[in-house]
């Protein structure tokens, strides 16, 4: 699937710098959004999705917190998305990346006492 507002395909002058950080801005968004219902999900325990039901899986085997455990099975998942085809990962997976595992480990530590 082609997108027209990644830069490396259409070259940096060809992009509409304004729509790129839109797109950007809706894109960390949407990433916060996801780490801090993970966060809620795991404070509540009432379950959560399967990827976050993972994290807790490494954060009870290697002593982490959930948004290490986001980085790392993130790091990991990109680290065989290079190999597999560099071309999917963009601006947007990096953003991702940090948002939701620090948006997670921030809501978890909010909510620790409630």
């Amino acid at each position: 699937m082609e997108g027209n507002w990644i830069p490396y395909r259409k070259g940096l002058g060809a992009v509409d710098k304004k729509r790129f950080f839109k797109k950007l801005v809706f894109c960390f968004a949407g990433s916060a959004l996801m780490g801090i219902g993970n966060g809620i999900a795991i404070n509540c325990g009432l379950g959560a999705d399967p990827i976050t039901v993972f994290y807790g899986g490494v954060v009870h085997t290697m002593k982490l917190s959930a948004g290490w455990a986001s980085y790392l099975t993130a790091l990991l998942m990109m680290a065989v998305t290079v190999f597999l085809d560099y071309h999917e990962l963009g601006v947007g997976t990096v953003l991702s990346l940090f948002a939701v595992g620090g948006f997670m480990d921030v809501t978890i530590g909010l909510l620790k006492g409630c």
